[in-house]
């Protein structure tokens, strides 16, 4: 009963005032301190070009009562309300059910009703009223570091992966050049003339080159066997194989 006749002296001044009447509509008798809580805005259609609602998002009125977000307005069917959607959280749990403050230079009265704010029971700082609620900009601002940081992440995995690829690919050219130009033994030639292609494949330019050598390998290597001077003459043009190409593979 106290609560009412508490609420009726804060109506009283405000109407007589010329305050602008906000009321709140929860659909449910009890609302938590400190919960995101979903209400229905009923203003009245001559106060709607005084309250500027949008500028409520982010702001808490009398260090009670936060609004995260606000809809548009739209005027409600068969009367002179309009409806809007908001999300608020109550920063204070108030003793009465309005909450009488300025916004901007308008006197505004915000009711919610019969909906009772329950007090959290937590820590001390909720009990002394030092409960905070972080600004919108700044969720936006951690919701924006979140997701740099993540694109970051991606960034360096993928530059990794593709670095990782790109180190392989390297050692593995540099490891075939090494095979192409080293050979030092009749047999070892041969081995490296039956992988021609994959030399060929990664090594385009040394194909021209190779036939010459090639012609030389093919005039003793299908003969049963091979004399000391035939073999001289294989080993040779290989070198003058090697002598043709390796400048043009010094920077791999």
């Amino acid at each position: 009963m106290i609560k009412y006749i508490v609420l009726f002296i804060l109506l009283v001044p405000c109407l007589a005032f010329g305050a602008s009447a906000l009321n709140l509509d929860f659909g449910k008798n009890e609302i938590k301190q400190g919960s995101l809580e979903t209400a229905k805005i009923l203003l009245k259609a001559d106060a709607v070009q005084r309250v500027p609602l949008q500028k409520l998002k982010g702001q808490t009125l009398a260090d009670t009562l936060y609004f995260y977000d606000v809809s548009p307005l739209m005027r409600k069917e068969g009367s002179d309300y309009f409806e809007a959607e908001a999300k608020v959280i109550f920063a204070k749990a108030p003793e009465t059910n309005a909450l009488g403050t300025k916004f901007g230079e308008e006197d505004l009265l915000i009711t919610w009703g019969n909906s009772q704010v329950l007090p959290t029971e937590a820590a001390q700082g909720f009990i002394f009223g030092k409960f905070e609620i972080p600004s919108r900009p700044k969720i936006l601002l951690w919701l924006s570091v979140t997701l740099g940081v993540g694109i970051l992440a991606f960034l360096i995995i993928w530059g990794r992966k593709k670095y990782l690829i790109k180190t392989t690919l390297k050692k593995k050219k540099r490891a075939l050049k090494q095979e192409l130009l080293s050979a030092t033994t009749y047999q070892e030639v041969v081995d490296l003339w039956k992988k021609k292609h994959k030399f060929f494949d990664e090594f385009p330019q040394v194909e021209e080159p190779f036939k010459s050598f090639e012609a030389v390998l093919f005039k003793y290597q299908f003969k049963p066997r091979q004399n000391e001077a035939e073999i001289s003459q294989v080993i040779e043009a290989y070198r003058d194989f090697v002598r043709k190409v390796e400048g043009g593979l010094n920077g791999i």
